[in-house]
């Protein structure tokens, strides 16, 4: 056949289908009006007509949802604000029409209310509008909330904010991110928290709380349900809207199941019956049921099958009242195992048998009864029916566990679906940001560039000209530097100079003072005029150490070390020689435990400096009220170098003076006799030969100097 499709086959190919199939079906004597060219047309004008009629009635029915199905709804204004108003607003907008039509009326009131400032009740129809598009696309659903959190906070609206955060975390929850859905969680808990909204920072912290028993983490939720939970008392909480009360309940369920599952029954039992008080206050007889019936696991844990039995029952009974089928077959499969446990083996039977009939549907608990049925036969020896039934679990249980495994993968690719849409969307959002900034960009340079190239030019002649002017200062202030420090070197090495010098000609009158002292108290046949002598020539020699000292402070600090081989032994000996009348007359013993044969590199003159110097310092502080006396010298050689330990046991080093024993004129006690110099020019010779000092006190008054020395 040729011509025009239309005119020539529409009408033919709609009435044969549409006639002559109908006649042939319901009157089979009439098929032969199917094949009269009258009725082709006839047929098609009757289905056109029905296909018009049917878009007419569509069109009708949305414009009414559209314009006079929501004109129940009580407009919003700035005062609804209570806690519980939008989710009552949700349900009314649920109740009024599907779930379609309520997005479209949704989109239309927020440019309304967008339009006439109402900022809060815009933003609070965004989550609405979140909420209601997450089961239908979870990228647009996120888009409303992420805009309605950044409309929020920029105005400080906390409220709204948490709650957009709260409706965010569902999102993600429901597409199995939740790292993602607690970091929101959070979010809203710890932002209702800082701005005193008790609810709301409940309800995040029990969407945390669930997160947490989801993964098995039993204390940690615990613990968020406790934090949640204590805002207000038990009590308190039955005051709250209805929403919130009924989020209590489930929350100390949770809560008791967690203490469950750590097997704390104690615990337990004391989260169930706040939960039940509160679902009972409530009225929820679903709630009281439920929360019996885990109760009653609780008592058949502690082998108290009476009160499970009665527990378990009430549930029963309220599942039975709410058609819950699979908390009825539980609840079947629960006092079963109780009667298994009196030994009741028949009458366990009939209630798993109960089960069956009711778990045909649910895979679980289907395993479950064959699980039971199992275990049953067996207590009862009939061990092939045992294994019958133990076979057709281990099958069971195999394809839940499949089953498992792809719920996973499909929760896996949704989330990934929806982390793919999301990053694409952003994207395109943003390239749409940049868009926009380059042509406000564009403008900028077009009106703007001449401005930008004087101003550049003339900021640069100000750089260049300060760049040169600090320049210059630099260069000044650096030989202004130079000088001052040539001048202050010259200055300190005059004054060692002239230190050194005075100390040297001083020396030599004390040392005729001292020479004096030592005739006069000879010749002297006065007890007094010796004393005087005394008094004097011990001044002279205080005098005159400190002057020596001063001199090997200026030697120290101008002379060069001399490196050499040297026998420590021979050094110690040498020391240790000069101070035979103080070892007397002190009774101090001597202990010195140096390898004759060690040998060492070092400057010898400063060595013998620091050991003097340690020495003098450990026969000043020693402690006159100890029966041994006691100083030790020690070394040894170490990969590095070599040590050196000088100990005593005088008075030792109080905790509040170590840190200053080593600045010069320190005297650390009343009973010092020195000058304060001596350990100062240990430190500074020590550092001369590349050493190291380090005190520290032992027991009863010890203290100990460990020089260490390294090998360059």
């Amino acid at each position: 056949m040729t011509g025009n499709l239309l005119s020539a086959n529409f009408p033919e190919c709609l009435a044969d289908g549409y006639l002559s199939n109908s006649f042939t079906l319901f009157c089979p004597e009439l098929a032969f009006i199917a094949h009269n060219p009258f009725f082709y047309w006839l047929g098609a004008v009757l289905l056109i007509m029905r296909i018009l009629l049917s878009i007419i009635f569509t069109v009708f029915r949305l414009s009414y949802l559209l314009a006079d199905g929501f004109q129940d709804v009580a407009p919003l204004n700035d005062a609804d604000y209570s806690p519980s108003f939008y989710r009552d607003y949700f349900h009314e907008l649920r109740k009024k029409a599907n779930r379609d039509s309520v997005i479209v009326w949704l989109k239309g009131e927020i440019v309304k209310q967008e339009q006439v400032n109402h900022t809060a009740n815009s933003i609070n129809l965004q989550i609405i509008l979140g909420q209601l598009r997450r089961s239908v696309s979870r990228t647009d659903a996120y888009l409303d909330l992420e805009n309605a959190v950044k409309t929020a906070e920029r105005l400080n609206m906390y409220y709204e904010a948490a709650l957009a955060h709260l409706e965010i975390g569902n999102v993600y929850n429901s597409v199995g991110s939740k790292e993602e859905a607690l970091q929101h969680f959070l979010l809203a808990a710890e932002l209702s928290e800082r701005n005193d909204y008790a609810d709301q920072a409940f309800r995040g912290y029990y969407h945390v709380a669930n997160l947490h028993y989801s993964s098995d983490n039993y204390q940690e939720a615990i613990e968020v349900l406790n934090k949640g939970l204590g805002f207000f008392s038990t009590e308190e909480w039955m005051g709250r809207d209805k929403f919130t009360t009924m989020d209590v309940v489930s929350a100390y369920n949770t809560m008791g199941l967690c203490y469950f599952a750590l097997q704390n029954y104690s615990e337990a039992i004391a989260a169930y019956n706040k939960g039940l008080m509160a679902a009972e206050k409530r009225g929820s007889d679903f709630w009281v049921g439920l929360i019996h019936g885990n109760m009653g696991s609780v008592f058949f844990e502690q082998g108290k099958l009476d009160s499970a039995e009665m527990l378990v029952s009430i549930d029963l009974l309220a599942s039975k009242k709410h058609n819950a089928f699979r908390s009825v077959a539980a609840d079947y499969v629960s006092i079963g195992r109780i009667y298994q446990g009196r030994n009741d083996l028949l009458t366990a039977r009939t209630y798993f048998d109960s089960a069956y009939q009711v778990v045909t549907e649910n895979k679980m608990l289907y395993a479950s009864y064959f699980k039971r049925r199992a275990e049953l036969a067996y207590a009862m020896q009939d061990y092939k029916m045992a294994i019958d039934f133990k076979n057709t679990y281990d099958v069971l249980a195999d394809s839940l566990e499949k089953l498992k495994k792809s719920k996973e993968l499909i929760l896996l690719q949704s989330n990934n679906d929806f982390k793919t849409k999301l990053e694409t969307l952003q994207l395109l959002e943003k390239e749409n940001e940049l868009k926009d900034k380059e042509l406000e960009y564009k403008n900028v340079l077009i009106y703007g560039g001449t401005c930008v190239t004087v101003l550049t030019i003339a900021l640069l002649i100000v750089l260049i000209r300060s760049n040169q002017l600090k320049i210059k200062l630099n260069k000044e202030l650096e030989r202004e530097v130079e000088k001052r420090t040539r001048r202050l070197a010259s200055t300190v090495k005059e004054l060692d100079t002239f230190i050194y010098r005075l100390s040297h000609d001083f020396r030599r009158p004390l040392t005729t003072l001292i020479g004096l002292d030592s005739l006069g108290r000879t010749l002297s046949k006065d007890p007094e005029t010796s004393e005087l002598f005394f008094k004097v020539g011990k001044t002279a020699k205080q005098m005159d150490r400190m002057l020596l000292k001063m001199t090997y402070i200026h030697e120290v600090n101008t002379l060069e070390p001399t490196i050499v081989q040297t026998n420590l032994m021979e050094v110690v000996e040498e020391v240790i020689t000069g101070f035979d009348d103080d070892f007397s007359v002190l009774k101090m013993q001597l202990i010195v435990e140096v390898p004759g044969e060690m040998t060492v590199e070092t400057d010898t003159r400063f060595l013998q400096l620091i050991l003097t110097n340690l020495l003098e310092n450990a026969f000043i502080f020693s402690d006159e009220g100890k029966e041994r006396k006691m100083i030790k010298i020690s070394s040894r050689l170490t990969e590095k170098g070599w040590k050196i330990l000088i100990s005593d046991n005088g008075v030792g080093i109080s905790h509040e003076i170590r840190s200053r024993i080593y600045e010069p004129f320190f005297r650390g006690s009343p009973i010092s006799q020195g000058n304060g110099l001596g350990l100062y020019l240990v430190r500074k010779a020590t550092k001369r030969l590349k050493g190291k000092v380090v005190d520290y006190s032992g027991d009863e008054g010890e203290s100990i100097f460990m020089l260490e020395f390294f090998i360059s």
